[in-house]
């Protein structure tokens, strides 16, 4: 049964402003982040975060829990933005894309499947990069009969998206966004992807490892690699330092708590929320 553990609201709800709110989801397979975006404003007003059962199969059954327990997913909005972070998906130069391609290609990486669905993103400043990914059918069937003008995306896509529009310096540029239960590693080199992976983690030295393991693969060392971090990281734990003693420079992506009314408490520091406040902007 999905557990809320994380919720903000504003006090007051404008019928008018409700209208026009667009709901962004995140769907992982430990998490389910749920955030109201104003249409009037533009900023993010409400946030809920749920963590799943480790053995979560049912994705009706799941939806039909978060209903219940959210103050969001029980409303209707004007549309619904999806990012799904299951990490099989593949990025391919759109001169090599197509649909079947894409089916082929992921086949190869992850087996064949009679059991999902073959979506796939144009990234805007990719030049020409497409993110292909693979949906299991039941969360792409339940989600779709959920939400009206619903709209899938991957969360690789943001964050290439977000990375190839930055000022990224030469060498390595490494970017981790920590959950609760897994990691997304990005690797830029001279401004170019080297790799987007999603690892999963029991505890803090598996990060630690998985990190070290791209850094040997790469060949990158702390005189040329430039690390950002954000999400559930805990900058007070061992780990922090441990990761930061790898790379010449590391910086905290925060968000601005005045820039939005859903991420204003207190028990967590900014950077918590950047990873999910990114799918807004």
């Amino acid at each position: 049964m999905p557990q809320k553990i994380i919720g903000y609201h504003t006090k007051s709800k404008d019928s008018t402003a409700v209208e026009t709110d667009q709901l962004i989801l995140q769907i992982s397979g430990s998490e389910v982040a749920c955030m109201v975006k104003s249409g009037i404003t533009k900023l993010v007003k409400e946030f809920e975060l749920f963590q799943m059962d480790a053995d979560n199969s049912n994705w009706s059954d799941t939806f039909f829990q978060l209903r219940i327990s959210s103050d969001i997913l029980n409303r209707s909005f004007r549309e619904t933005h999806c990012y799904y972070q299951f990490e099989e998906a593949i990025m391919i130069p759109q001169e090599k894309f197509s649909i079947s391609a894409a089916g082929d290609y992921l086949a190869l990486v992850y087996g064949e499947s009679d059991l999902h669905d073959i979506k796939y993103d144009t990234i805007p400043a990719g030049e020409g990069m497409v993110n292909a990914y693979r949906l299991k059918k039941m969360i792409h069937e339940v989600v779709g009969k959920q939400f009206i003008l619903y709209h899938p995306h991957h969360i690789y896509s943001s964050i290439l998206n977000d990375l190839l529009t930055k000022e990224l310096p030469d060498g390595f540029f490494v970017k981790i966004q920590c959950y609760s239960k897994h990691i997304i590693v990005a690797v830029m080199k001279d401004r170019k992807l080297q790799i987007i992976q999603t690892f999963l983690y029991q505890v803090p030295e598996d990060i630690l490892y998985h990190v070290m393991n791209l850094r040997q693969q790469l060949t990158f060392n702390d005189t040329e690699s430039q690390l950002e971090l954000s999400g559930m990281l805990d900058l007070n734990a061992p780990l922090f330092q441990q990761l930061s003693g790898l790379f010449s420079i590391t910086t905290i992506e925060n968000i601005d708590p005045l820039t939005s009314k859903a991420f204003t408490g207190k028990d967590f520091p900014p950077h918590y929320f950047t990873p999910f406040y990114n799918l807004t902007l």
